[in-house]
């Protein structure tokens, strides 16, 4: 209790004992309750520095969730667009090859594109993956929300796991030609 307010208590207090005609007050009684509204002012600050320290943390839990978060959809923007960007690298050249009438590269050229066409998707369905887990976390469904999670994970690895076998394929194919 602040001391505004236990000036007030005790104003009050006094107020309504002189309501009821009592015109003296027991000095040891008054002193008593003084002296315990004083112990409570403590307790108080206590209080009050346990819920600071409690925001505190709160707030650091938040800032951490809000960094993992935000290094999980790099990773994610990361691995579709190394995958997309190296689908329409493919597609440029295997449009190149059958211009000039190479269609055996075309051949050997056309896993590595089904493979980074699978890493964009794969890195599609991470993304759709984090929605679930949000609304399994909001929902309280901690459970679940960790298995969506891990499934998030898992094809984001693999959409970049198909980017590194693709890619060595491609160089399988260039050491030919």
């Amino acid at each position: 209790m602040k001391q505004t307010e236990q000036i007030t208590k005790l104003r009050e207090e006094l107020i309504n004992l002189k309501e009821n005609n009592q015109i003296s007050v027991n000095v040891d009684d008054l002193l008593d309750y003084i002296d315990y509204s004083n112990k409570q002012i403590p307790n108080e600050k206590k209080d009050n520095l346990l819920k600071e320290r409690l925001q505190h943390q709160s707030n650091i839990s938040i800032e951490m969730l809000k960094s993992v978060i935000q290094s999980g959809q790099n990773v994610m923007k990361t691995a579709l667009f190394i995958n997309a960007g190296a689908a329409i690298s493919m597609l440029t050249l295997i449009s190149n090859l059958i211009g000039k009438n190479e269609k055996i590269y075309v051949n050997a050229l056309s896993t590595p594109l089904l493979i980074f066409v699978l890493g964009v998707l794969l890195s599609a369905c991470a993304y759709g993956t984090t929605y679930f887990t949000q609304a399994f976390y909001s929902n309280q469904k901690i459970t679940k929300g960790n298995v969506s999670n891990a499934i998030s994970i898992i094809l984001t690895i693999t959409s970049l796991s198909a980017f590194t076998i693709a890619s060595y394929c491609i160089y399988t194919v260039l050491i030919k030609i």
